[in-house]
């Protein structure tokens, strides 16, 4: 069952705040930021690096604590946008391994 929210998402957001390791696509997740939401098909984090629209990465999201496993996946970069602080958020799409 699909829930249409007042943003037109298929899915809710959660907001959450834990590390995220990135890398190029075939590469190892080893360069870490900070994960801002998560979705059932997407996700977003704020970090240093640029990414262009389309651009592949492997990440493993690590969440706080014992209880919930690290989750793996595929993320295709939707868009990447300056933040005044510093750094970028960076909006995926997210497929997920297993």
């Amino acid at each position: 069952m699909n829930v249409i929210h007042d943003d037109r998402r298929n899915f809710m957001r959660m907001d959450i705040n834990c590390n995220i390791h990135y890398a190029a696509e075939g590469g190892t997740p080893d360069k870490c930021a900070q994960l801002r939401n998560l979705s059932a098909c997407g996700l977003q984090f704020i970090c240093e690096e640029d990414f262009a629209a389309g651009q592949r990465l492997e990440v493993l999201v690590e969440p706080p604590g014992e209880i919930t496993p690290p989750l793996r996946g595929l993320a295709t970069v939707l868009r990447s946008k300056p933040l005044e602080e510093g750094g970028y958020a960076v909006a995926c799409n997210l497929r997920v391994d297993g």
